[in-house]
């Protein structure tokens, strides 16, 4: 479900998981991941981190960025006209 952003119904049909297995198995692996690496990856960046990243940032051209960049609303030169249609 996770990997490929399906409905938990969907494991039911494909490898015969009752809907509310797979959500318990899901819920059972995030509450694992996060107690295994929350402390790590989920806590506020420090001063070197956010250095790190404006460097990076800056280095790919957008100076000043903190975080990922969200380009659904910029138009793909390369886009085909079929699915320029469909997407705007």
């Amino acid at each position: 479900m996770l990997a490929y952003g399906v409905a938990a119904d969907t494991t039911d049909e494909y490898i015969k998981i009752a809907e509310s297995t797979s959500i318990g198995s899901v819920n059972k692996f995030v509450h694992t991941v996060v107690g295994v690496f929350g402390d790590w990856y989920l806590r506020s960046p420090n001063a070197d981190v956010i250095a790190r990243l404006l460097h990076i940032g800056k280095q790919r051209g957008f100076q000043g960025m903190l975080g990922s960049l969200n380009c659904i609303h910029w138009r793909w030169k390369k886009l085909s006209n079929r699915l320029d249609r469909t997407i705007y």
